[in-house]
């Protein structure tokens, strides 16, 4: 067998075999043979058939099998003599026979590329330092209190945070259109869950008064034929309600399981608080921390990595959807919205792979333990959870990653010239105040 390598870029690689003739004849002979002994032939008995009969009938399928074998194993022999790490399957190219009955095919395929991270003593990062004051239990209390808070008619005029029955009519360019038309429709001043300047419009009306309201859709409004376009409507107060909170007493404490009152309550909402402040900012450092990582290693990602990770993605977002693993549907998903951050993921990937072999990193068994016991809190058997987790080899792998990953983030963050950025608590969870408000009270259901 004989080889030769082109490299394609960093990460590409084709390889041009040779197969001797000698080799491809035996493999025929050989295969021959067996077939010979059990081939069912016209006017032969099983397995009598002359060999020159047996290469007539089953001859140019017996050449094909024996070359798609060799084929395999002379890629395979190729690799390890070349020392390659490929990614994926390769392509193969069609083959040609030589003169001498010698089979040339050429196979291209990526590599994993060889990495040796750089700049870790160079690495900067800020880091989000944010302190809970009551102001803020306060405001994540009170949207608790909403969440159970009862609705009462008004007579007065509609104001910010008050819910305004209304029917409308709109038009565009004086026309009607879809959707255009709605009866007691209850809007909550302040939501932005209107088209902007719709819920402002309403602010000061009364029950059974009309407005009229000059308004424009926005530029990426999801109805495309009224993005960007001006529409006038007509609207209709049928009812004014204001928001009644329920008090921050026992009763309401018991509520959310917290039987000693409103103190274990907002003990219990700031310790959530607290939780959830600690991920964020955790998760933060983590993507900051990559993010100067990547930078400093501008390295070349093998294709088929990042095409398996948006199709990861792809998949996760059909079960997100309740389409479950319908393979069918994958191919025909837009690749687009993925590509930036599976290429993202597929470099940081081979960066920290390269630190944990590099820096001989292994998973601390006091972490893995915690994690374990961190995954297994909320379930109604935490013991048995672990117990089934610890027993499940490819489980105990997820979680040992997770530690690894968790342990290079620690050592990048010990190198790295960290400094201190003040934030305010709720500026800085606003992106995660709704999901924190719901872990909340989930949890304090349970």
């Amino acid at each position: 067998m004989s080889v030769t390598v082109e490299q394609n870029g960093a990460v590409g690689r084709r390889l041009t075999i040779t197969i001797p003739g000698e080799t491809i004849a035996t493999g025929i002979e050989q295969q021959l043979e067996s077939v010979g002994k059990t081939a069912k032939i016209k006017g032969f008995r099983p397995g009598k058939a002359p060999a020159s009969i047996v290469r007539r009938e089953y001859g140019a399928a017996v050449r094909d099998d024996v070359l798609d074998e060799l084929k395999r194993t002379h890629y395979a022999e190729a690799l390890t003599s070349e020392s390659l790490d490929p990614v994926a399957l390769p392509e193969f190219e069609e083959g040609r026979f030589g003169e001498d009955g010698s089979f040339t095919f050429a196979a291209s395929l990526e590599i994993f590329p060889q990495v040796d991270p750089q700049g870790i003593d160079a690495l900067a990062v800020k880091r989000p330092r944010v302190e809970i004051g009551d102001d803020d239990v306060d405001v994540v209390l009170e949207r608790l209190q909403k969440q159970k808070a009862e609705w009462e008619s008004t007579d007065r005029a509609a104001r910010e945070g008050d819910r305004v029955s209304v029917s409308f009519e709109g038009r565009v360019e004086g026309e009607p259109f879809e959707g255009n038309q709605g009866e007691n429709v209850p809007v909550e001043l302040g939501s932005d869950e209107m088209i902007p300047g719709f819920e402002e419009g309403l602010v000061g009306i009364g029950k059974d008064e009309t407005r009229q309201l000059e308004l424009e859709f926005p530029a990426d409004y999801r109805t495309s034929e009224l993005a960007g376009k001006k529409a006038a409507f007509e609207v209709t107060a049928s009812a004014v309600e204001e928001r009644k909170l329920p008090a921050l007493d026992e009763e309401f404490a018991a509520s959310f399981g917290c039987e000693e009152g409103a103190a274990q309550l907002r003990a219990r909402v700031r310790r959530n608080m607290e939780t959830e402040l600690e991920a964020r900012i955790r998760d933060d450092l983590h993507e900051r921390i990559g993010n100067r990582l990547i930078d400093a290693n501008p390295i070349e990602v093998p294709k088929a990595l990042v095409d398996q990770e948006i199709e990861r993605r792809q998949r996760q977002m059909l079960r997100r959807l309740g389409l479950g693993e319908d393979t069918a549907k994958v191919p025909n998903l837009p690749r687009e919205p993925y590509e930036e951050a599976s290429e993202r993921h597929v470099r940081l990937g081979l960066l920290m792979s390269a630190l944990v072999r590099r820096e001989a990193f292994q998973p601390d068994p006091a972490k893995v333990e915690k994690h374990i016991e961190s995954l297994c809190r909320q379930l109604d058997d935490p013991v048995a959870g672990a117990r089934e987790l610890r027993a499940d080899n490819q489980a105990m792998r997820n979680v040992e990653a997770l530690v690894l990953e968790d342990m290079v983030y620690d050592w990048l963050l010990e190198q790295a010239a960290v400094t201190d950025e003040p934030k305010e608590f709720l500026a800085y969870m606003e992106p995660r105040q709704d999901g924190a408000t719901e872990q909340t009270r989930s949890r304090d259901d349970a």
